[in-house]
């Protein structure tokens, strides 16, 4: 995904983390918007509220 920051046009990444609940529904667990999909990324999407 493309965003602009600091009057440029960079690339980020954006994960959205999905689960199935007791009833078989998908819901959104989480969503992120970093600079990459590196290991910083998916600490702070695990430990995200």
């Amino acid at each position: 995904m493309k965003v602009r920051q600091n009057n440029r046009i960079v690339s980020v990444a954006a994960i959205t983390a999905v689960g199935v609940n007791s009833d078989g529904r998908r819901e959104v667990l989480g969503l992120v918007i970093a600079a990459s999909e590196a290991e910083p990324f998916w600490a702070e999407l695990s430990h995200a509220n």
